[in-house]
């Protein structure tokens, strides 16, 4: 991100801006992944009932965004790079729903091979611990994963399944998974995250999420 002016720094490191140089601030312009539905460096939650298509609904997303595909009634002008991680599904579905998807919306697979990643947590050696998310020293290995493949878009199905630890009604153990895509963002990466609903037909766990 390029500001035009410096804002001003505190001892403790932090900076701030004063009302006359954040207005003269030059910020980069509003960007799109998929055009209008998903800026760049936005966070946002697709939640639903078992059963109900979001995962095919997110994988649609991530095909036609590593592709520069639109998709159903979002444009998309350039392809992105984009890390999917699954907490859930095998790896032999979650491959024929991208395969078949990529198919349909007539994707160069040769790019996707460049743009799309597949993090999974059912395709691992049977050795390796995937990683809990609602642990900040776990975190680690998915944040080494992020930087190794510098995504623009990343989505995390579902944070059922991926955020293991804690009670997941409790606002305090969603602190930890809060920093963490608060961080991405501040990176400029965009960031999806996938729940089931509660018998409220809500979100499922703590009303902390609304930051999503």
């Amino acid at each position: 991100m390029t500001i035009a002016i410096a804002p001003q720094r505190t001892r403790s490191g932090l900076s701030y801006f004063n009302f006359a140089d954040l207005s003269a601030t030059e910020f980069p312009p509003q960007e799109f992944i998929l055009e209008p539905l998903i800026e760049k460096g936005g966070l946002y939650m697709v939640f639903g009932p078992a059963g109900l298509g979001k995962t095919w609904f997110t994988a649609g997303l991530a095909v036609a965004a590593a592709a520069g595909k639109p998709f159903l009634k979002w444009a998309s002008e350039r392809s992105s790079r984009v890390l999917y991680i699954d907490g859930e599904m095998p790896g032999r579905k979650m491959k024929e729903r991208l395969s078949g998807i990529a198919k349909a919306l007539k994707a160069d697979e040769a790019r996707l091979a460049e743009t799309l990643f597949y993090l999974g947590r059912t395709t691992q050696k049977p050795d390796v611990i995937f990683p809990d998310m609602a642990d900040k020293e776990e975190q680690q290995r998915i944040r080494a994963t992020i930087a190794e493949i510098e995504p623009d878009l990343i989505i995390l199905d579902n944070l059922f399944t991926l955020c293991r630890s804690g009670d997941r009604n409790d606002a305090r153990s969603w602190d930890g998974v809060q920093e963490f895509l608060l961080g991405q963002r501040s990176q400029g990466r965009s960031v999806i995250v996938v729940q089931h609903t509660n018998k409220a037909q809500g979100y499922f766990g703590t009303s902390a999420q609304s930051v999503v």
